[in-house]
């Protein structure tokens, strides 16, 4: 029984990082050796176990045979005599199938990963990269996090599988964490780039070829933004109303995300118009008339962070930043003037949300005439 350190925790160790997780792979054991030992089985038919002081998983050295459709259509086959360099060799791309011995300090590289990691480079193992359709997805994903650049061959066979059956079976539920997964990265756009590279952006998305290119023109400049939501958004609001509302149909997009999404459509028309307005500084009743129509679509006393994600979106699609500011100081002004209103005597009912309105555009009104000039 021989024990080595792979995975994740040996890619980002050689890479400089500190790995979260640690995983090993076991050759020369059994389950019931496993057992005896203290570790505890993570399901029946899979040989992963738990290490009983660390929580660290230990996996029986194991090949895969392909027998169904899709990322999870493997007949797993494990036995004392499956190799490290078998384990290795079933691994997506050569930059995960590097094992490092404890032991002795050395690492174990059958496949040239260290090289490929040196050269900046995603390079599949073997052949057998193709029979899960998962690793198209994940080689997108790696792009984004390390900036590395798909080598030919791979790219030829990611093209291959998004042409399959088996990519069309990817359950949305897996492409979506796929998706939040890269947009977490720092260059989420190579994630983007790289899955229109393979031909992907259409099926992956659910959009058709008109709405695929709409993400692809903005790609470039979602690495501007933190949130991961933000970067989906910007690439999503433009598109067709039937490819977003495609998308929401094909993910159960969260509750937040979805409201987001469609007011950010629904009111970049209005932004522009006050843009226009700002712009030319003669037309201030397009700019009140604007910014009152977004505030109240927006409800931006009880959800702020409407407007504030909106305003993200809009200051890198329009590159307007001095007026996403204007926009953000006068809603300010709004909500200050609300929470300060005092209610008339008299007014009750739906007269009070008529009397809310006229203060709205009162002091939108003011605000305009004091600071566009």
């Amino acid at each position: 029984m021989k024990k080595f350190l792979v995975g994740g925790a040996v890619r980002d160790t050689l890479m400089g990082g500190i790995p979260k997780d640690k995983d090993y792979v076991v050759v020369g054991s059994t389950p019931e050796e496993m057992v005896s030992l203290g570790f505890s089985q993570v399901g029946a038919d899979f040989p992963v176990f738990l290490h009983p002081e660390t929580g660290e998983e230990y996996a029986l050295a194991r090949v895969e045979r392909k027998v169904g459709i899709g990322y999870q259509g493997f007949a797993c086959e494990f036995s004392p005599d499956v190799t490290l360099e078998d384990d290795l060799f079933r691994r997506d791309l050569t930059i995960n199938a590097i094992a490092f011995d404890e032991e002795t300090g050395q690492y174990i590289d059958p496949y040239g990963g260290i090289a490929d990691i040196k050269a900046g480079v995603l390079r599949h193992v073997s052949k057998h990269f193709e029979e899960d359709p998962l690793r198209v997805l994940r080689v997108c994903r790696f792009a984004a996090r390390y900036g590395f650049k798909v080598h030919p061959e791979t790219m030829m066979m990611m093209r291959r599988v998004v042409a399959t059956e088996d990519f069309a079976s990817l359950s949305d539920e897996r492409i979506y964490a796929e998706f939040m997964k890269a947009m977490g990265e720092e260059q989420s756009s190579q994630f983007i780039k790289v899955l229109n590279d393979a031909s992907g952006i259409g099926y992956a998305f659910g959009v058709s070829e008109h709405d695929a290119r709409s993400i692809l023109v903005k790609h470039v400049e979602i690495d501007e933004f933190n949130d991961a939501e933000t970067k989906l958004l910007f690439l999503l609001f433009d598109i067709t109303p039937t490819g977003r509302k495609n998308f929401e149909k094909k993910f159960k997009l969260p509750a937040n995300f979805k409201m987001l999404l469609e007011k950010t459509a629904m009111f970049e028309e209005s932004y522009s118009l006050a843009l226009e307005g700002f712009l030319s500084s003669i037309h201030k009743e397009q700019i009140v008339e604007n910014l009152l129509m977004m505030f109240k679509g927006m409800d931006i006393v009880r959800r702020p962070f409407i407007l504030k994600t909106f305003l993200e979106v809009m200051t890198n699609y329009h590159h307007r930043e001095c007026f996403s500011y204007f926009v953000s100081e006068c809603a300010a002004a709004v909500r200050k003037a609300l929470k300060e209103a005092t209610i008339p005597d008299g007014v009750v009912g739906s007269k009070i949300r008529d009397f809310m309105n006229d203060v709205t555009l009162a002091t939108i009104t003011v605000y305009v005439d004091e600071n566009v000039y």
